[in-house]
Parts: structure tokens; C-alpha cells; sequence
């Protein structure tokens, strides 16, 4: 397949040769360079010409798990990070940003993570009513002794996206400080870090 294309024909940019003193860009046909025809400047085609087909999930079309993870003697921001991207489903290769590819995430014994360095004893957790003077901090100790599921639970929660589909990725956790939890007819399978 030989012969002249004018410009218009073919959506190309402006850096194919011009031939023959010709005032519009034309570019020539030739078969043998490439699969596509196109003879560019310096003889192979410098743009991607060939049709790339990505994997796009759809809601209520994704395959979701179900796993267990213990949270003895962990660290709880690693922990939490982890957490967040089973979540998320970004373990997986089909996951995609606009749509809840994550898993479920069961998590046992909550009460029994660990914190590094002096945090717990210096961190406080911040608590507002929303009306003048509501501004009250709490100390992780007191967090941990009263609601040992709200330590993770927020830990994972500033990890996940701040909108509804965040809140959604947050609702398929679910934290128990004992060692039993209620979802075993879902056999959740244990998560290895």
C-alpha cells in the first residue's frame, strides 16, 4: 500500500516530514515500516498506534473476600495501612479508583495491638461538639480501656478516601476486641501480611 495521505485524513502530529515542497503535511503510506502503514521521520512510528484495552471494574460485578486478621502484638499503623488497602482492593489487579474492588476485613483481638515509642502515653484523641467551648482531647489510654475498636477503626479510617465511597470501604470493616467475631459462615480466610 503505497501513495500520499494529506493531514486531515489521518489525526497525526506535525513532526512527519514534509515532502516535496508541499505546504500541507503529508505523510507516506508504506507497509513495511510498521503493522499500521505509517512512515514517520525517522522511519518508525514514535506514537503508540495500537489499540490498548484496559480492565475497568463495575459495580456489583466484583468478587469479594472475606479475611481474618488477627492483631496481636501488631504495629498499629502498619497494621492499618494493610488494612486499608485490602479495603481499598488495591492488592488486586483489577482495582480501580472509582469503584469498591476492596474485601471484607475481619479484625480479632483489637485491644491487643502495639504502639512504638513513647505514643502511648503522649497521644490524645480530638473531640468536638461543635459549639463554643465543645473542644475536649482524650488520652489513648482512656480510648483503649472504654473502646478498643475505635483505635483501629479511626486509624483505618485517615487511610481510606475522604468521600462517600471512603465511608462505604469503611463499613466492610468490622473490629472486636475479643477473639471471636460473629462472621465465621462467611469463612473468612486468614490474611497474610
Amino acid at each position: 500500500m503505497g501513495g500520499w495521505v494529506t493531514w486531515p485524513t489521518l489525526a497525526w502530529p506535525c513532526f512527519f516530514r514534509f515532502s516535496r515542497g508541499l505546504t500541507r503535511p503529508q505523510i507516506r503510506l508504506n507497509s513495511t515500516v510498521c503493522g499500521c502503514g505509517l512512515d514517520c521521520y525517522l522511519g518508525v512510528n514514535p506514537m503508540p498506534h495500537h489499540q490498548l484495552c484496559s480492565f475497568v471494574a463495575k459495580t456489583g460485578h466484583v468478587d469479594q473476600k472475606w479475611f481474618h486478621v488477627d492483631a496481636t502484638d501488631q504495629v498499629l499503623g502498619r497494621l492499618a495501612a494493610k488494612i486499608a488497602t485490602v479495603l481499598m482492593g488495591k492488592h488486586k489487579p483489577t482495582y480501580t479508583a472509582h469503584v469498591d474492588t476492596g474485601d471484607f476485613v475481619v479484625v480479632t483481638n483489637a485491644a491487643k495491638f502495639k504502639l512504638t515509642g513513647g505514643k502511648a502515653e503522649t497521644m490524645m484523641y480530638p473531640l468536638y461538639s461543635f459549639h463554643p467551648g465543645g473542644y475536649k482531647e482524650i488520652p489513648f489510654r482512656r480510648i483503649l480501656r472504654d473502646k478498643p475498636e475505635f483505635v483501629l477503626e479511626s486509624a483505618v479510617r485517615r487511610m481510606l478516601p475522604k468521600n462517600a465511597l471512603g465511608r462505604h470501604m469503611l463499613s466492610k470493616l468490622k473490629v472486636y476486641a475479643s477473639d471471636t467475631h460473629p462472621h465465621t459462615a462467611q469463612q473468612p480466610a486468614p490474611f497474610a501480611f
